[in-house]
């Protein structure tokens, strides 16, 4: 049980940054992934975006989390 439990998080800490709680690279492949087969299977219409933010660290280091 405790093993479960260490293993799920430590997925959920590869998968997020946790500063911002968004996926970081890979979470992002593995829910994109995960929505490109689902949409292959129900169809309709699916849009993915990706934002890379260059300097995202220096803007923090600089400005501090808050700013960023």
């Amino acid at each position: 049980s405790r093993m479960r439990i260490a293993h799920k998080r430590a997925e959920t800490e590869a998968d997020y940054d946790p500063l911002c709680s968004i996926f970081i690279r890979r979470g992002w492949a593995k829910k994109s992934s995960s929505l490109l087969d689902l949409h292959t299977k129900k169809g309709g219409v699916l849009c993915l975006m990706y934002i890379v933010l260059d300097d995202f660290k220096q803007i923090n280091d600089t400005y501090g989390v808050a700013v960023g």
